[in-house]
């Protein structure tokens, strides 16, 4: 008795390329993604806990911009920290004038407010603080916070971390798992 089995190879081989050209880069692109959204939003919190400065204008200032997100054909994800300065009169609290005329305003932790800032209003009509630059009425400017080292050091800390590395393998084996499924399944092969 001579019992013979023959096994079609080209199918099993269709379906491993296709695994490899298909699925594992979209894999790979979705978890770079969804690990730069983790990255940004834990730097915004740790960035809000070094400056002060509230999470909804940091949330504007750290983003993945559309153009930077990874794609199957390009597997690299950017993260931009907006490193310019904050004006003070978008803290909360608000600056406030007091009865000995100063202006009270939020500054970083150990700066020192300018005693020589006055309140006024912008072009636009929003209030803002200023401070002269020399001794006459004019040229004036607004007063800022420096966040910016502060942001590139939560984005840098953070992004290189080992919770950020965990996240982009829980992401990119979950994405695996579910495609590979997903086209098994359109392929025609039962799933459990």
């Amino acid at each position: 008795m001579k019992v013979e089995f023959k096994s079609d190879n080209k199918k099993l081989q269709r379906h491993l390329r296709e695994l490899s050209e298909k699925h594992a880069p979209a894999a790979q692109s979705f978890a770079l993604n969804s690990t730069a959204a983790y990255i940004k939003r834990e730097a915004v919190k740790i960035a809000s806990k070094a400056t002060g400065v509230p999470t909804t204008i940091l949330k504007n200032r750290i983003a993945v911009p559309r153009g930077k997100k990874s794609t199957i054909r390009g597997l690299k994800t950017v993260i931009f920290g907006g490193l310019w300065p904050v004006k003070v009169a978008k803290l909360k609290p608000a600056p406030r004038k007091l009865k000995s005329g100063a202006v009270k305003y939020k500054t970083m932790k150990g700066e020192p407010v300018n005693p020589n800032a006055f309140m006024g209003k912008n072009t636009n009509g929003s209030d803002s603080v200023f401070v002269r630059k020399g001794a006459g009425r004019l040229p004036i400017k607004n007063i800022t916070l420096e966040i910016g080292p502060q942001v590139e050091r939560a984005i840098q800390g953070f992004s290189g971390g080992q919770l950020a590395k965990d996240k982009y393998s829980k992401m990119l084996f979950s994405q695996m798992d579910r495609r590979v499924r997903g086209g098994l399944i359109r392929m025609g092969v039962k799933v459990t």
